[in-house]
């Protein structure tokens, strides 16, 4: 019952501030303020870890309230300016190396066979981590091209944070506290971003959602393979599109014009919005099946190499359906 009273405070506060946002959009009649959703859930996210009465606030919770912050007015500025993609590479740069100051950091990594692989150098673990949140970043904000995906990616990223932090090798009741406020804020903002939107996440919005994912993906002990089994669909997807943008000779940080994402490849041969956020939502069930019902790290290792296998195929299969559709 204790979590569920996290959950539904935050939910009803994300509510509340993603319908007064929406009030203002109609009041106001500013264009962007349609992508204002992010700002809804950074604010509802960091009030409900401020008044959580069993949160301590550390120095790594500090770091990632700041990084969010300057996430909220950086998403504002973009989607207002539509910045070009070397303003947003800085900025997500300034951010990963941020949280590296305040002590996040990749510097060691489980085998699922047995062992430990210590990072040689600092330099070289602070690289797979900038690699791995601007990764994170990109893909998640490349998805959100659809309503609703968003939402969906991240309750089932959260569910999956949650899961390992409750299990008791790992017993991080703060971290599984910081994964249920994260849901509720999200699943507040969902209602209103469910098509027929009435609201976007934007850019603050996304790098909300990447952010948090892959900071938590860290404080839970470095479990980037149960972040993976739910993020690896976005992240194939960014990078078939950037190997499509690279071989065509266009720079692969432009935005997708071309609309090669694969929400947008399903709707060209005739898939619904809904019948898209169901085949998502379904992976994402499938993908979160180890972490409910298997503990080995071997099994979900090579669940991960399956759902690779299979995307791969998928992507093969989309292309060969939309060739016969023109």
């Amino acid at each position: 019952m204790l979590w569920l009273g996290y959950f539904l405070f935050s939910f009803f506060l994300s509510l509340l501030f993603s319908g007064a946002i929406f009030w203002l959009k109609n009041k106001l009649q500013i264009s962007c303020s349609f992508r204002w959703g992010g700002v809804a859930m950074i604010l509802t996210f960091i009030f409900s870890i401020w008044l959580n009465p069993e949160l301590t606030i550390t120095q790594p919770i500090i770091f990632l309230i700041l990084g969010l912050l300057g996430a909220l007015f950086f998403g504002l500025w973009d989607d207002w300016k539509n910045l070009n993609w070397k303003i947003q590479l800085f900025f997500q740069i300034f951010l990963a190396v941020f949280f590296l100051l305040g002590g996040l950091e990749i510097n060691y990594f489980s085998w699922p066979w047995g062992g430990i692989w210590e990072i040689p150098f600092w330099e070289l673990g602070a690289g797979i981590f900038l690699v791995w949140l601007i990764s994170l970043i990109n893909s998640v904000n490349w998805l959100d091209g659809k309503d609703g995906l968003l939402g969906l990616l991240s309750f089932f990223g959260a569910a999956a944070v949650f899961l390992v932090s409750l299990r008791p090798e790992v017993n991080q009741p703060a971290l599984a506290i910081l994964s249920i406020l994260f849901l509720g804020a999200v699943l507040g903002f969902w209602v209103f971003n469910f098509p027929p939107a009435k609201l976007e996440a934007g850019t603050s919005g996304s790098y909300f959602v990447g952010l948090t994912l892959g900071v938590l993906a860290l404080l839970s002990g470095t479990k980037i393979v149960t972040t993976l089994l739910i993020l690896i669909l976005p992240l194939l997807d960014a990078l078939r599109v950037i190997g499509e943008r690279f071989f065509s000779g266009q720079s692969v940080f432009s935005r997708d014009e071309k609309k090669r994402h694969l929400h947008y490849l399903l709707s060209d041969i005739g898939w619904s919005e809904r019948k898209i956020i169901f085949f998502y939502g379904f992976f994402w069930l499938l993908a979160l099946w180890p972490e409910l019902f298997w503990k080995s790290r071997q099994s979900k290792a090579l669940w991960l190499v399956g759902e690779i296998l299979i995307i791969i195929l998928f992507f093969f299969w989309i292309k060969r359906q939309k060739n016969r559709s023109f």
